[in-house]
């Protein structure tokens, strides 16, 4: 159970793919999948620093559980900013999605050290 739940974001792929506008079908993917490689990266920080419950321990929680909790939240927002701007140009998706990217480092960042 514990191997599944490790790859559970993964789910999120094909739920894109298939939400996503067809012209932005791409950058939603790329996005994901940054976002997966982001969150592995996270955690891995985390750990590596001695510190797989968080920092300052408040929340008794792994930094992947609650990194998962932070990027779900983060991939309902960008499924939402897809529908809703799904006949914007493709360059404006993109600058919105990177910016997007960033806010969800900082904020599972912020969540992690917690």
């Amino acid at each position: 159970m514990a191997h599944i739940l490790q790859y559970i974001d993964f789910i999120w792929l094909p739920l894109v793919f298939l939400a996503a506008p067809k012209p932005h079908r791409r950058t939603a993917l790329l996005y994901v999948l940054g976002c997966i490689f982001l969150l592995r990266m996270q955690v891995e920080m985390m750990i590596a620093l001695g510190y797989p419950r968080g920092i300052l321990t408040l929340v008794d929680m792994s930094a992947f559980n609650r990194g998962l909790v932070i990027y779900t939240l983060f991939y309902i927002l960008y499924l939402g900013f897809l529908h809703f701007s799904a006949k914007n140009d493709k360059s404006i998706v993109m600058a919105s999605s990177i910016g997007l990217y960033f806010v969800v480092f900082f904020v599972s960042s912020m969540a992690m050290v917690l």
